[in-house]
């Protein structure tokens, strides 16, 4: 422990007592700390719900990150799902997923016991009922919210075999993430059923007894997992097909020494924000009863945004992960707007959003920015890594691949990476003369150019 306030209190505009540096937080977690996340924007603090983070922060010695995005998703699946933003022929509504990634300790589950103080608070009846612990199979997630069931009695007459639900709305926690990860890839009827789920598209199953289906589902996941566990079990196919670019991943780690936090209740002005956001929302749900229209203000942003994101090349995984960015700021857009009372989204809203979005979108860079889906690139970045991204010689690559690589085979794939802008090649003049050596030189997992990077 030092002195040294993280990043994060800086951007809240707090102190900790007992400060965790950034670079003792993140050893924690990461093998390199150099490769975390840089803190988020204030930007993403907006509003009651950032008001409210700013005040348990210095009470908890968990990271506020993970309460503020537990809390997004929470209360976006409380909203429901009509309120919604217009994205060309697709709906983008307030049901996200998300990924916690934290060590052991780091308060993944502590955070989200005031994120269920929080809700208690806004809607007791919705916690008690529509939050439940883990997906299980396709047929458990279409079972909390599927319309009523009828089939055939033996008489030919017409009986209601599942009543169904009403409330379409479901908040899966899901403490052990990677199980559900490992599940998907021997089942794949389970991610086809996720994916359709974040679509909120129409979910049916069928079974040996009966078939059932929800119109309009509004599903919500809260996935809790470490760093080791997201990079073992989130398969490639994942990675490849669309799955992981529909989950938002937080990377969070401790950021104060605190021997007994308070509870949520006893921090002086906690509970009044929660009667603030109770009413914001409430006040929403009343007025919206269609699209959600974007403000000219709110227009200019995501029209600033749309031309950033387009310029940029995101290389290898990054360029998947990346590639669901406009309807995840739709879709967390909605969440603010609606904690903020209004039922339009401003400029502070798709800020805000894009503030979020962006620190994810971080947070998976540090996981996911060495998979290029090329399998000697990636061979490549996993042994380097181990040398500490020693400058390489071409006939370092070759040792290193025991000289079983074609020149030819090499050559595609450094370009790749030079592409990509993982790495630089230079031309050295040797000592003695001669003809130049190429060295190679490793740029770094996170691209300071990337317009994530700065939002």
């Amino acid at each position: 422990m030092t002195d040294q306030q993280p990043a994060i209190a800086d951007v809240l505009g707090i102190r900790y007592e007992q400060p965790i540096s950034d670079e003792q937080g993140w050893a924690d977690v990461f093998p390199d700390p150099a490769a975390a996340p840089a803190a988020p924007g204030p930007d993403m603090f907006t509003g009651p719900l950032g008001q409210l983070t700013r005040t348990i922060a210095p009470h908890v010695p968990w990271d506020p990150i993970a309460f503020h995005m537990q809390a997004l998703v929470a209360l976006g699946n409380h909203l429901g799902y009509t309120p919604h933003v217009e994205d060309g022929a697709n709906q983008r509504r307030a049901n996200l997923f998300l990924a916690v990634v934290g060590g052991t300790a780091s308060g993944k589950g502590s955070s989200f016991a005031f994120v269920d103080w929080l809700l208690a608070g806004v809607d007791d009846a919705y916690r008690l009922d529509r939050v439940i612990t883990a997906v299980g199979s396709g047929e458990g997630l279409l079972s909390k919210i599927t319309d009523p069931v009828y089939t055939l009695s033996p008489r030919g007459d017409s009986v209601l075999a599942i009543p169904g639900s009403q409330d379409k709305r479901v908040l899966y926690l899901e403490e052990e993430l990677g199980a559900l990860f490992n599940k998907m890839v021997s089942q794949e009827s389970v991610e086809k059923m996720i994916t359709k789920a974040w679509d909120s598209g129409v979910l049916e199953t069928a079974t040996k007894k009966e078939s059932m289906r929800c119109t309009q589902p509004h599903v919500s996941i809260i996935g809790h997992i470490t760093p080791d566990e997201l990079h073992d079990r989130l398969d490639k196919r994942l990675l490849d097909n669309g799955f992981s670019n529909r989950w938002l991943y937080v990377l969070i780690k401790r950021t104060a020494v605190v021997v007994r936090p308070p509870a949520p209740h006893q921090i002086p002005g906690a509970a009044a924000l929660v009667d603030v956001i109770r009413t914001n929302l409430e006040q929403s749900r009343s007025c919206i009863d269609g699209p959600m229209q974007l403000t000219p203000q709110a227009a200019e942003v995501f029209a600033e945004t749309h031309a950033a994101m387009t310029r940029y090349r995101f290389g290898g995984a990054m360029g998947k992960q990346s590639a669901r960015w406009a309807p995840q700021i739709y879709k967390l857009a909605v969440v603010y707007a609606a904690i903020d009372g209004h039922k339009s989204i401003g400029a502070v809203h798709i800020a805000a959003a894009r503030a979020a979005w962006a620190y994810n979108h971080r947070s998976a860079g540090a996981f996911f920015s060495g998979m290029t889906g090329n399998q000697h690139a990636d061979q490549l970045l996993q042994m380097w890594r181990e040398m500490d991204y020693a400058d390489l010689t071409l006939t370092d690559i070759d040792e290193m691949f025991s000289k079983h690589m074609s020149a030819h085979k090499r050559g595609r794939m450094l370009d790749r990476l030079a592409r990509d802008g993982v790495i630089a090649k230079k031309a050295v003049q040797g000592a003695n003369g001669g003809r130049p050596a190429t060295v190679i030189r490793f740029n770094g997992a996170a691209d300071s150019r990337a317009p994530a990077a700065r939002w």
